[in-house]
């Protein structure tokens, strides 16, 4: 299972972003993102985000890139 840690730098920039980026489907990156950060699981985020549970397992392993 993949960990993802985020700094307190990290949580406020994805909480800016997934209000404020230019392009809605990054928008929707950071607010899985920024769910996970709020350590919430993945098949929660999925029903919030209305995504499924692989998108948000593959939008977390993106995550580790940013």
């Amino acid at each position: 299972m993949l960990k993802l840690e985020f700094t307190d730098e990290d949580k406020k920039l994805l909480s800016y972003n997934r209000f404020n980026y230019p392009h809605p489907r990054v928008q929707l990156k950071m607010e899985v993102l920024w769910l996970k950060s709020e350590g919430l699981s993945n098949q929660k985020i999925a029903k919030l985000a209305g995504i499924s549970v692989n998108t948000v397992t593959s939008y977390n392993r993106d995550g580790c890139d940013l």
